[in-house]
């Protein structure tokens, strides 16, 4: 299953709680986190792009398919872009990736 994180490289935690989670710039709204989400400093928190958010808060109703796409963060107004990533085709056992220590270039992993 397609899996993407959000990382905090900062020294305080984050309440993403509220924000959107999208495969589209179309539909920004896709998914919201759930209030009172917390990413702690210095951490990730994963979510599956696996299309059944009934499975749990971090499953996400949207896919990510293998042949490229991307992936974007919009604040709680549904309209402000926080972050975004574009990833190329990957194959199974390959992530799109910061190395090293999530700060420097993407690239397959």
């Amino acid at each position: 299953q397609p899996w993407f994180e959000l990382v905090n490289v900062g020294l305080k935690a984050v309440d993403i709680g509220g924000m959107y989670l999208s495969d589209s710039l179309a539909a920004p709204t896709r998914f919201q986190i759930p209030s009172g989400t917390q990413l702690a400093p210095l951490s990730t928190l994963l979510f599956w792009a696996d299309n059944q958010p009934a499975q749990g808060s971090q499953h996400v109703n949207f896919t990510l398919p293998g042949s490229g796409g991307s992936v974007y963060l919009f604040d709680r107004d549904g309209t402000t872009q926080v972050d975004n990533v574009t990833y190329s085709n990957l194959t199974a056992d390959v992530a799109w990736a910061r190395f090293p220590d999530q700060a420097g270039a993407w690239q397959a992993m």
